[in-house]
Parts: C-alpha cells; structure tokens; sequence
C-alpha cells in the first residue's frame, strides 16, 4: 500500500441506523489496507443485520490509490447520490446506500494542519483520490479558524486587563457581593426555566407517542378483533404480524418511557392479541397440547410490567385462555363419550373438570365480563365455543359416570 493510503484514512459513516438493531447503532466503518465485503452473512467482514441487505451485497477494496466499491449482485443494490451502480470509485463526501441503509464516505486528516493551497498539501501528502484535497482544505481551514480565534481572544484578554489596571477607583466589597448575587440569581433562573422546559417537552412528546399507539390499537381491534366464523390460516398469520409490528413500535418506546403505565397496558392488551390467535391457530389444527407452553410464555412477560392494573389484567385473562385450553386439551383426548372407557384416570379428570376447573372457568368469566365484551371479543367466541362444545361434552361423560357408578 502507498503512502497516501497510509497518511489519509477513510471511514464509512452510517447516517441512519433506525433498520438496524442495537448493536449496531452508530455503526462506522473504517477502510484500512484490505477489502471489505458487506452483507448480511456471517461470513462477511462487515455484517449489516438488516432483511433488505442480501448475504454478499457489496466489495470495498482499495485500486490505484482510491477506495472502490463493487456491487455483488445484490437484490435490492447499490446506489451513490440517489444513483444506482455496479461499481465506482468513491469520492469524500459521497452517500452511498446498500439497500435501504445510507452510508457516507468521509476521508480523515490529522488535526491541527495548516496549508494554503494545493501544492502545499501535494508536497506533503501524494495525493490522488478524489475529493481528498476538498477534505484536506476543509480541515485546514477549520484549524486556522480555531488559531484565529484563540489569538483574538488572548489580545482581548491583554487589552481588557490593561483597562483595569488604569482604573483607579476599585468598586467596594459590597458591590462584588451584589452583582455576585444577581448573576447567580440569572443563573439560577435560567436553569430552573431550562430543567421545566425540558421535563414539559417530554411530556408532551410522551402523550403523543401514547396518542398514537392507542389510536393505533383501537384501529386494529375494530379491524381484527372480530372472531371469524371459518379459522383463515393466512388472515391469522397476518394479524400476528401486524400485532408484532405495533409491540415493535412500543417497545421503541420504552427505551424514553420505561415505566408508562399507558405503554404497559397496550403491550400487555397486544401480547393476549397475540395469544389469541396463536391458541386458535392450535386449536384449529388440534394441537391444544402446544398451546399449553404458549400460555406459559405470555405468563413470563408478567415479570416485566410495573403496572398493577396491566399486570392484574393479563393475569386474569391468562388463567382463563389456560382453562379454555385444558378444555381442548379434554375434548381432543375423549371425543366420543362411551361407558366401555371410562377409567380410574378418566374419572379423576371428568370431576375436575366437571366440578373443580368448571366453577373456576365460570367465575373469571363472570369476573372479566366486561374486559372480554371490550377489549377481547376474540377470545370471547373462543369461550363460547367452550360453553357450546366442551362443556357439553365433559357433562355427558359426568353422566355416563354416574351411570356406571349405580
């Protein structure tokens, strides 16, 4: 490698990391000696986790003292300046997107260099990549400037202190004391207006977020939040993914507003959406079994909430999808009631669930009436169904218990 490269380093820059995840915020690349391949495959030098960045989806290697930059047969490209390329030679100051993902290429210069034109910088550095004196006599410019001011400044300084040293009459003690007093004062005036102005802008900036997502969940539960009448594998996964996109959304938020207790209920109101359709989705396929362990999991996310009304709330509605599911889960083991199977294990089960898990079932649904009705009518055709079929089916096995029993 040359001595331009050695002396001028390069760097790329990421301007907007919102599609990538935490580990990767303020991402920066830096261009050494050797090629770089970008993408989004592990094997990668410089992995962009991002969907729209495809496993091998660009080549940035040095030539003829430049950096150059080679698209990979990618799927979603590359552009520099809002212009697609196959491949360029990389100029200071140049926006190039892989995908979605902006980066802009900037050439670093030591600090504190002075020069007055361009034959000065070419006596010292050998300089043959574009745009590379442009970033240079930026740089320079910038340190005179700040030597400039650093001068003005120590002349003030020497002049101010040779004013008052002509002056003969030195104010008195009490008169520092008072203007002490009313500086601080101003200080202090400014920075309880600047602490409140603060405190009232993320206020405001709170309730709008809180605003935005309400108005969001109600959208949804008016559009999805009916139960259908045929189960729709694909409206069901669908409705799962715009669930997760809005616990997305929120959860961004947390990182300002950790202990909302408005943004806990909406996470919480979504993740039983969620379950909702999951469980149907199991039911549907006669898997209530799986849908044991999915319950379980929402029941972990419990630990997060502060919130007494989202915590109070979730739990309810948590304990009463356990119960609907246990019902399935019965209903799909002893489909057909007959006399001839009915065991000592069959008769333990038929009297919780006949006795015991019944008065359970009906007393949160009595409990959370008004919830169900409101906020999760989905749910509650599910536990219709439950009342009009597995109920039903558990009582005509208590029957033919009784009957055995005589």
């Amino acid at each position: 490698m040359n001595k331009k490269m050695n002396n001028l380093k390069s760097k790329l820059i990421c301007l907007d990391d919102s599609s990538l995840p935490d580990d990767q915020k303020y991402l920066e690349i830096d261009l050494t000696d050797c090629e770089i391949i970008v993408g989004r495959g592990e094997s990668c030098n410089i992995v962009l986790k991002s969907n729209s960045i495809s496993r091998k989806h660009a080549r940035i290697f040095p030539a003829q003292n430049k950096w150059c930059i080679e698209d990979l047969n990618s799927s979603n490209g590359i552009s520099i300046n809002n212009k697609k390329i196959k491949n360029a030679v990389l100029v200071h100051g140049d926006i190039i997107n892989f995908a979605t993902i902006p980066f802009r290429y900037e050439i670093i210069v030591p600090e504190n260099i002075e020069f007055k034109n361009n034959q000065d910088i070419e006596k010292t550095f050998l300089i043959s990549e574009p745009g590379a004196i442009e970033a240079i006599l930026d740089a320079a410019k910038k340190s005179k400037n700040q030597t400039s001011t650093k001068k003005d400044t120590v002349k003030t300084s020497k002049a101010n202190n040779l004013n008052q040293s002509k002056v003969k009459d030195k104010p008195s003690k009490s008169k520092y004391k008072f203007i002490f007093f009313i500086i601080l004062l101003l200080g202090l005036s400014v920075a309880i207006f600047i602490f409140y102005n603060t405190i009232y802008k993320v206020q405001k900036e709170k309730e709008r977020f809180i605003e935005k997502y309400q108005k969001e969940l109600k959208e949804f539960t008016e559009k999805y939040e009916n139960y259908p009448k045929t189960f729709d594998i694909i409206a069901n996964v669908s409705n799962i993914s715009e669930i997760n996109k809005l616990l997305k959304k929120i959860r961004s938020a947390y990182l300002k507003y950790e202990q909302d207790i408005i943004l806990q209920s909406i996470e919480a109101t979504l993740i039983f959406m969620r379950l909702e359709r999951e469980v149907h989705y199991c039911i549907a396929h006669k898997k209530a079994g799986d849908a044991i362990k999915l319950v379980k999991d929402s029941e972990n996310n419990l630990k997060k909430f502060t919130s007494v009304d989202a915590i109070k709330e979730l739990a309810n509605m948590l304990k009463l999808m356990e119960i609907v599911v246990l019902y399935k889960i019965f209903e799909e083991k002893y489909p057909y009631p007959d006399i001839n199977n009915i065991n000592n294990e069959l008769k333990d089960e038929i009297i919780k669930y006949e006795k015991t898990l019944k008065d359970e079932f009906i007393e949160l649904k009595k409990k959370n009436y008004s919830i169900l009705m409101i906020k999760y009518p989905y749910f509650n055709e599910i536990i219709k169904d439950v009342d009009d079929r597995s109920l039903i089916l558990v009582h005509k096995w208590a029957d033919l218990l009784s009957y055995s029993n005589k």
